[in-house]
């Protein structure tokens, strides 16, 4: 057998999905660059650099572990989208892998399980007081 595959569907709990994120997870905000780039010097004489004329920002969620199996569970249940994280300076590390949430589903899950967090408690009252005012 594979692993996990002997187990029958969880059902994650809102609870569960919060402890998940406090241990496991990061809440942050990220810089989108959007529009078209445009070309500009800093100084007369220097390297010309990309400018990107509307930056926009957005909430992530993000998860990580090295049992696929769990991140497979929790996005059956909140969705979101799973990729494999690269170590190539760690080859002997076991494969991690991350679930991410953005944008609007980002804001669903922290309505969820905002209120549940502990650890994670200041970071989730600043991304709430960002999609407040955004």
């Amino acid at each position: 057998m594979t692993g996990g595959a002997w187990l029958e569907p969880l059902r994650v709990s809102l609870d569960y999905l919060a402890g998940f994120i406090d241990g496991e997870g990061s809440l942050g905000i990220e810089r989108i660059n959007n529009g078209k780039p445009k070309l500009y010097r800093w100084l007369p004489t220097g390297p010309p650099r990309l400018y990107y004329r509307s930056p926009e920002h957005t909430i992530r969620v993000q998860v990580s572990n090295t049992n696929l199996d769990g991140l497979k569970a929790i996005q059956e249940v909140y969705g979101g989208s799973i990729s494999a994280m690269k170590a190539p300076n760690r080859p002997k590390n076991k494969q991690g892998y991350r679930l991410t949430w953005n944008a609007r589903r980002a804001e669903e899950i922290l309505r969820l399980v905002g209120p549940r967090l502990i650890l994670k408690r200041p970071q989730y009252l600043l991304l709430k007081e960002f999609m407040q005012y955004r």
